[in-house]
């Protein structure tokens, strides 16, 4: 098991589009990356779209990252499929994280 942070946080709930434009991921991302350095933790969903762009842009700065997946937490249910990798990229950041 984990620690509780000793830093107080702030969760930042990212939803959006499955069907995304350009712009959108671009506004996802930018936004993310401005937000690097700062206590924040992304949620969001790790459904198709701006929900995964959102996770990713949060590892991809060092961000922390929850996912609550609405298809459940087996990767047996998780949908969409395509988004497992995804999910197991969170799950072994957070397991390598620094308390």
């Amino acid at each position: 098991m984990g620690e509780m942070p000793s830093e107080k946080l702030i969760y930042l709930c990212v939803v959006g589009s499955r069907k995304h434009t350009s712009y959108g991921r671009e506004a996802c991302e930018r936004i993310i990356a401005g937000l690097k350095g700062y206590p924040i933790v992304i949620v969001s969903g790790l459904a198709l779209g701006i929900d995964a762009i959102a996770h990713q842009k949060a590892l991809a700065v060092g961000l922390p990252t929850l996912v609550f997946p609405g298809s459940g937490l087996s990767f047996e249910s998780m949908h969409p499929k395509t988004n497992i990798t995804l999910a197991k990229e969170v799950i072994t950041k957070c397991m390598n994280a620094s308390p």
